[in-house]
């Protein structure tokens, strides 16, 4: 019994000292509807800012312009390269110090839909909002900010 406990103790020291740890989760990431639904895809770039929640939606409700408009017959190719993407989360079972990276920055897509509402798209996380400033929900899975660019420039070029 004696060794049993010694050896918990062991472990929650050990765990303790490697900071955490860390199961990763990985998804795919699709729009909510279906493609024609979409009434826009809009590409925005923020640059070097890194804004949260509450002060990325203020941003988006002032005058702040995308840098690119897909075409309607862009649609479909841009779901379907989005959902090949690889977005990953990851689980924290021992907290010593965490941050997530669940800000917006670089490139966001949004994507608008017939209904009102629509999804705004990052490397970092993904807003989906119900037309109200006060109904979204947020998922911070993120994928590699160089892939992200990739997707998001192949965009760029064609506009």
């Amino acid at each position: 019994m004696k060794k049993c406990i010694a050896l918990c103790l062991m472990l929650i020291l050990v765990l303790q000292m490697t900071s955490c740890i860390v199961i990763p989760l990985k998804k795919k990431v699709n729009v909510r509807y279906d493609v024609s639904e979409i009434t826009a895809i809009q590409i925005y770039n923020l640059g070097d800012q890194v804004l949260r929640k509450f002060e990325f939606m203020e941003l988006m409700g002032q005058n702040f312009m995308p840098v690119a408009t897909l075409e309607a017959d862009q649609y479909a190719d841009f779901v379907a390269e989005l959902g090949s993407l690889t977005f990953t989360d990851t689980i924290v079972i021992v907290v010593a110090s965490v941050s997530y990276d669940d800000s917006f920055h670089g490139y966001v897509a949004k994507v608008s839909y017939q209904n009102g509402e629509c999804d705004y798209l990052s490397c970092g996380v993904q807003l989906y909002n119900a037309g109200d400033d006060n109904d979204t929900y947020m998922d911070h899975y993120y994928c590699e900010e160089s892939e992200w660019d990739v997707f998001i420039k192949a965009y760029l070029n064609d506009n």
